[in-house]
Order: structure tokens, then C-alpha cells, then sequence
């Protein structure tokens, strides 16, 4: 059940499946150290259960019971870090992962919150790196300047908006 506090929306199965596949599909997750920031879908998941080679998994969310949840229904050993975004991520975890996969609160603030962590999970990359950042960000055609406005955020952080699937993801 999603805990309203924490702004959390629960996917559809169909979605955290796709959302899965989208990173195996694009080629980001074969042999990747993945990082989530907010895995409130269960996309760990799905994804531990495609063949993706020596991939990793760790998750990083403030929800202790939903971290449990995903550490009991692992079967590959996904690790789960309970972790507030709202605060810098320990030297320990950053400059680890080669993707991160989140999908944040859907306001200005989330995504810049979220984005910034993935960054640090990241750590420095040059064009070649081949690092990378899966965005999940739903949005209305009723509500395109908050598009503009995360558009906006993402060139900001000298981010590149590398492909947008509309019409993605259902709760």
C-alpha cells in the first residue's frame, strides 16, 4: 500500500516489468552496477530476474518496510540501503554504479533532489563512461510547463535528455 507521506505511487506489475526491460532493451544493464534511488515499484526486482549478466542491485529508499520487502523477495541478494534523499549519500556508495534508475516525487524539487543523488551515485563521468540515468517523470498534456520546468532542471545539471517515452507508465 503507498504511504501518502512519502509520496509514493505504486506502479502497475505491467509497468515495473517494462520499466525492467526498457534498461535491458537500451543495452544500460548487462554486467552494470545498478543503483535505484526510490524503489517503491519493485523494479530491483524485476530486473534481478532478467538475465542481465553480473549485474548488481542496490536499492536506496527511506521506507524500512519497503527495503524489507524487497530483501525478502530477492532471489539474488539485492541490497537495500535505508537512505533520506534529502540528505548527501555517504563517500562510501559514491562513484559506484554505472546506471541509476529512479523515479522521484513528481515536483521540480523531487526530481532535482533524486537527480542530484544519482549524480553522486555516478560520480564523475566523461562522454565515454557510459553512465547513464533512467528518469521515470509522469506528467499530463494538461500540465506541459511542469514539463518545461523538469526539462529546465535536467539541462541545468548539464544533463542530455537521450530518448522520452510518453505515455509509459500506469498506477
Amino acid at each position: 500500500k503507498p504511504k501518502r507521506e512519502l509520496d509514493q505511487f505504486i506502479a502497475t506489475t505491467k509497468t515495473s516489468a517494462a520499466k525492467a526491460l526498457l534498461a535491458k532493451i537500451k543495452g544500460l544493464a548487462d554486467d552494470a552496477n545498478i543503483a535505484f534511488v526510490g524503489d517503491d515499484d519493485f523494479v530491483s526486482l524485476a530486473m534481478e530476474r532478467l538475465e542481465l549478466g553480473k549485474a548488481t542491485f542496490t536499492v536506496f529508499d527511506i521506507d524500512a518496510e519497503l527495503l524489507e520487502q524487497i530483501r525478502s523477495k530477492s532471489i539474488k541478494g539485492i541490497q537495500t540501503i535505508q537512505h533520506d534523499c534529502r540528505v548527501a549519500l555517504p563517500n562510501l556508495y559514491r562513484d559506484q554504479f554505472n546506471l541509476v534508475i529512479t523515479d522521484p516525487p513528481y515536483t521540480s524539487n523531487g526530481v532535482k533532489l533524486f537527480l542530484n543523488r544519482a549524480l553522486e551515485l555516478l560520480g564523475k563521468a566523461d562522454v565515454n563512461d557510459n553512465k547513464y540515468i533512467i528518469l521515470y517523470y509522469g506528467n499530463s498534456f494538461k500540465t506541459s510547463e511542469k514539463t518545461l520546468k523538469i526539462q529546465e532542471i535536467i539541462s541545468d545539471m548539464k544533463l542530455l535528455i537521450e530518448d522520452k517515452i510518453d505515455k509509459f507508465a500506469r498506477y
